[in-house]
């Protein structure tokens, strides 16, 4: 880039911008910046799990809003959702998977006895028990399901809404390729206390159900 300059006899370098005088003229040219090192060993590394995670999410940007809503320290549920899997996925001892995904993430009673069986070509049936005891809970929880294909990231949900109390749902199939794996969560929340921006039980920490492989 080259632009006049007002110095009046300088020539040399300030930061990197190189000042001369030609035809009478002064001119300041911006030298080029030093290219930037590539990423080796564990910086590479971490940027490869960040793109990861980064990725995943952005396909569960639906579930996401809701699951992290409740937000801390001014972050948006998306960033909130960034931070909290960054940290699973470094501290998870196999990262290849989607063991380390969490879709929510609050004080709200989870489920016990989670299965999930094929129950069509194109279907799954999903089914969990009694609520885990000692945290709130209502028979009127929304359930969230999502069902993950961990090759493409592609991602399927239940079309209507399903309670707690109905203790399973049937979910549709993503796309799969001979050999892919599918990974199922559920979550719950509280259409009433999710409104309540600062009730910390309105939403359930999400559990893995299981994997189907295709």
């Amino acid at each position: 880039m080259k632009i006049n300059a007002f110095f009046t006899d300088y020539a040399g370098k300030i930061g990197n911008i190189s000042v001369y005088n030609a035809y009478g003229q002064n001119i300041a040219r911006t030298l080029p910046g030093k290219p930037k090192k590539k990423a080796r060993g564990r910086k590479l590394e971490c940027q490869k799990d960040f793109g990861r995670v980064m990725r995943v999410l952005q396909r569960l940007a639906d579930y996401i809003r809701i699951g992290f809503s409740i937000r801390q320290e001014a972050r948006s549920a998306f960033a909130g959702a960034l931070s909290a899997n960054i940290k699973r996925m470094n501290q998870s001892e196999q990262k290849s998977g989607l063991g380390w995904l969490l879709i929510s993430k609050g004080q709200r009673a989870g489920a016990t006895k989670l299965t999930v069986e094929q129950s069509s070509t194109t279907e799954a049936l999903v089914c969990w028990d009694d609520p885990v005891i000692w945290q709130t809970w209502s028979g009127n929880d929304v359930a969230m399901v999502a069902a993950v294909n961990d090759r493409s990231l592609e991602v399927t949900g239940i079309p209507s809404v399903v309670t707690r109390s109905q203790k399973q749902a049937s979910i549709t199939l993503p796309p799969a390729k001979p050999g892919d794996t599918i990974w199922f969560f559920i979550g719950f929340y509280s259409l009433e206390e999710l409104l309540v921006k600062t009730s910390t039980s309105a939403v359930s920490d999400s559990q893995l159900i299981g994997t189907m492989m295709v």
